[in-house]
This record gives C-alpha cells, structure tokens and sequence, in this order.
C-alpha cells in the first residue's frame, strides 16, 4: 500500500511541475512577441520633424498627444513614447533643446557605409565642411533620422548593420554645413 501511495504522489508531482513548466513556456513564447505599445499622435521620427526649438511645452503637448512629464530641478520635459522611445525638450530662455531617444533596431539600414567616415573627418579637420544633402549623397541617397533640434542646428543619426551610430550636426549659422559629427 505505501509503494502505490508513494507512486501516486510522484506522479501527481511530476504532472504538476511538467504542467506548470509547459505553462510558463507559452507565457514567455508571449512576452517575446509582445508589441511595444506607441503612445501620442506621431511615431518619434515623424514628431521630431514637426518640432521647432521655438514650440512652447503645450504646443509640444498637442502635437505629441499628451502631457510630457516635468524634471522637478530644472525647465525640462520629457515626452515617453514607449519603452525605448522619448523625446526630452530643455528650456533656456524660451528656447528648447529637443534630443530624442530613438530605437536603433528601428532605424538601422543594412544599405548605409560608414567607410567615407574617416575621408569627411579629415576634411572637417581641415575645415571643409558639407551639407545634409551632400552627405546623403555619399551615403547612397539614405536619409538620416532627426534626432536633436537646437535654435541653431539639427542633429541628424544614421545606423548601420553593426549597430554602429553615425552622428552628424548642421549648423544654421555655417549655412546648414556639419559643424560636428562622430562614429559609435
């Protein structure tokens, strides 16, 4: 009698724990398709195009869609699209600095070559400089994804398959030409 007590007991275990095992694998095969949930009128990119430096937080507001969350030490407001995704204004002087926070998986382009980095970093250090629409052109016609907005300049972001980030700022006062770019 103890022998069938003690094999029954093993048995409603090992349905159990195999049960409860199969479970929280279907609850994880779940998780990793869950979509991220976009919050506001505009994915980032799209909002970030319609931003001025000069926008007010509720004019921010209205275009995004809700109310960015207020830093409790400075004139900073931050806009979270989704788990990955913000938008950050900072005010001086009525102006804002907007930088976005962008998913680079979103944005990556398999096509984009950063092998021209080093021939346009020598050129800047000699002080040659070029536009947006140059370098897009050397890139093999990519576009770059706004991703800072100053009174003064734009800040543009390109990323390759390696998960590399080619940064690249435009200057208003030098006539739209890069003032500033790197390679991560």
């Amino acid at each position: 009698m103890k022998k069938i007590l003690c094999y029954f007991i093993v048995g409603i275990l090992f349905i159990g724990i195999s049960t409860g095992c199969e479970e929280q694998k279907e609850t994880d095969k779940k998780d990793q398709n869950t979509i991220v949930e976009e919050k506001g009128n505009c994915k980032i990119e799209e909002c970030m195009i319609q931003l001025k430096s000069s926008n007010t937080v509720s004019e921010i507001n209205d275009m995004i869609g809700f109310d960015g969350e207020k830093d409790s030490t400075e004139e900073k407001y931050t806009w979270k699209l989704n788990e990955k995704e913000k938008i950050v204004a900072t005010y001086t002087d009525k102006k804002a600095t907007i930088q976005a926070t962008i998913d680079k998986d979103k944005i990556k382009n398999e096509e984009v070559d950063f092998s021209i980095y080093t021939d346009l970093k020598g050129a800047l250090d000699k002080g040659e400089s070029f536009t947006y629409d140059e370098l897009v052109a050397k890139l093999n016609n990519i576009k770059g994804t706004l991703a800072g907005i100053t009174s003064t300049s734009k800040r543009y972001i390109w990323v390759d398959s390696l998960n590399r980030t080619f940064s690249v700022t435009f200057s208003d006062t030098l006539n739209g030409k890069c003032s500033i770019m790197s390679l991560r």
